[in-house]
């Protein structure tokens, strides 16, 4: 059961607000994540997670990336924690995308808790979608292996923060990549 609360329905509320007035161009090449909600409810039902200020982090976990948003009007609006948790997750779209793994890479064992929590639940959900028949077709099967490989560097890179999502991350990318397999000799 995903988790009620004022925080998360503000927190909802903002992102959706910002969203739509988001110009078209920024949300090109965004994660391949369609609802950051999915985080929170990863967090919370998957792996039992009940702060709120993670799961409100989980919630606005692009919106500095996305939209025109930046951690001081989020810190105005939701606190400190919030707007530092949200911080951290973020990738700067200034970088180029390999850049971006490079540094996510890097910086992984550094972040907090909260944080990592939000990344393991990010790689989950994007591991799904693209295993998914609702896959962005933009998304190629080489790209898709080389995002699966990137998540497990990624998740090895974190260290020690789940054990439960750890272990629902190695079972959707096997799952993934069994199903990308099939499909690929399908094709061939």
């Amino acid at each position: 059961m995903t988790i009620q609360s004022p925080l998360i329905d503000k927190a909802k509320a903002f992102r959706a607000g910002k969203l739509a007035l988001a110009k078209p161009e920024m949300q090109i090449g965004a994660a391949c994540v369609a609802n950051a909600e999915d985080l929170a409810r990863v967090l919370s039902e998957e792996a039992g997670e009940t702060d709120t200020f993670l799961l409100a982090g989980a919630v606005l976990n692009d919106v500095l990336q996305t939209t025109e948003t930046n951690e001081a009007e989020l810190a105005s609006v939701f606190g400190s924690e919030i707007a530092f948790i949200v911080a951290e997750v973020t990738d700067h779209p200034r970088f180029s995308l390999v850049t971006r793994k490079a540094l996510r890479l890097r910086s992984a064992s550094h972040l907090s808790r909260k944080a990592r929590l939000i990344k393991l639940a990010e790689v989950i959900e994007s591991v799904r979608t693209l295993a998914s028949p609702v896959a962005p077709e933009a998304w190629s099967d080489q790209h898709k292996i080389e995002y699966f490989d990137w998540a497990e560097r990624l998740v090895q890179a974190m260290g020690k923060t789940s054990s439960t999502l750890e272990a629902v991350f190695s079972a959707e990318i096997e799952g993934a990549r069994l199903k990308l397999g099939a499909r690929m000799t399908m094709v061939n």
